[in-house]
């Protein structure tokens, strides 16, 4: 079955090129022939339309640039890596016009249906508003990225919801958001990137630091706006009770020293120093996921203030794994003392992740048959 897909593939995020990557792989593994199509999730909305949730923050000089030189290495991620249509689709409508032939289209994995992030007039590609009618339209652990819906969506969201044919999301609040939209059957399921095994992911993998010392991997998004004063204890706290060097990346939040260091990995750079880490601080969903599969000890530090409606996805994935002690919201010495002495064993983990990763599995086969 040719399939095309609606997510953030292009995105300079780690999360969004993994999980890209982990659905098509799983995708060509059961036989079928998935592509990701091109599109533009940013639109200016003209002065006479309301706009919604959606905004656009201009971008400094340094970061511009660090932007640049970053994309430019999503981009060969991309090339050698993810199939793409050989059109962009710049508007809904020269998509709707000209879309690509499929058998199946899925939207998601990621937040997909997050109305910050895709701006009012594209929001239709990223519900499949598009293509032949008798295409099957599937959405595989799409995420809203919040708890709620505020009234205009709800009332243009519900009529993208029914034209479905099945739907999944990636936390479980979604579940009761779909529910909001007249959607009864909504699974939850895992995100992409478990799809795979650990195994699938080694060969990907490169770049790791090879200095021969143990370090802290610290991966923290918006590092610095929220929560810093706890990300900045605990790590000083984890780093002198295990002995660790530390590798940082602090995507876009620090971006004159990642350009005067250097320190712009690649996606695969990115899954190998995590993967030979020694300890990872993160308050990233991908980052807990791939701590997870390559058995990494952790520290999920979440989020406070407006960022604690994205805590939800770190918090689902914790209770799958039965790790949920392992999440952070006030410093505690003491705590964090007992997490870096704490042996996790990974054999009921893996369990778990194995039955929730058959769920995932499951949906997509039984959707696409």
């Amino acid at each position: 079955m040719r399939i095309g897909i609606v997510t953030f593939q292009s995105a300079p995020n780690y999360g969004a090129a993994l999980q890209a990557y982990a659905l098509q792989t799983y995708l060509e593994k059961i036989g079928h022939s998935p592509f990701f199509i091109r599109w533009n999730r940013y639109e200016s909305t003209p002065a006479d339309e309301p706009r919604g949730s959606f905004t656009w923050i201009p971008r400094k000089p340094v970061h511009k640039v660090y932007m640049k030189l970053l994309r430019r290495k999503f981009r060969s991620f991309s090339d050698r890596y993810l199939k793409n249509t050989p059109l962009f689709y710049p508007t809904f409508n020269e998509l709707s016009a000209n879309p690509p032939a499929a058998d199946a289209y899925i939207c998601g994995s990621d937040q997909i249906w997050n109305p910050r992030f895709v701006s009012p007039r594209r929001q239709p590609i990223a519900w499949l508003r598009f293509g032949h009618e008798d295409a099957r339209r599937v959405a595989y652990a799409a995420s809203f990225g919040r708890p709620d819906l505020d009234d205009d969506l709800r009332q243009r969201w519900t009529s993208y919801a029914s034209d479905l044919n099945a739907v999944s999301v990636r936390e479980e609040e979604g579940i009761e958001l779909m529910r909001i939209l007249g959607r009864q059957d909504a699974e939850w399921v895992p995100d992409p990137t478990l799809l795979l095994s650990p195994d699938d992911y080694v060969a990907l993998a490169s770049g790791a630091i090879h200095s021969g010392e143990d370090y802290l991997f610290s991966y923290m998004i918006h590092a610095g706006s929220d929560n810093s004063d706890v990300y900045a204890k605990c790590k000083g706290r984890i780093r002198g009770l295990r002995r660790l060097a530390l590798r940082e990346c602090e995507p876009r939040w620090a971006p004159m020293r990642a350009l005067l260091t250097r320190n712009m990995p690649s996606p695969n750079e990115w899954l190998g120093r995590l993967h030979n880490a020694a300890f990872v601080m993160t308050n990233s969903f991908h980052g807990l996921m791939f701590s997870l599969l390559f058995r990494r000890p952790f520290v999920v530090v979440l989020r406070t203030g407006a960022g604690i409606v994205l805590n939800g996805r770190l918090q689902s994935i914790l209770r799958v794994a039965g790790l949920e002690h392992r999440a952070v919201v006030q410093y505690a010495r003491d705590q964090v003392a007992c997490l870096c002495q704490e042996e996790i064993d990974w054999d009921p983990v893996n369990r778990r992740l194995a039955t929730f990763r058959e769920t995932g599995q499951r949906f997509l086969r039984s959707a696409l048959s």
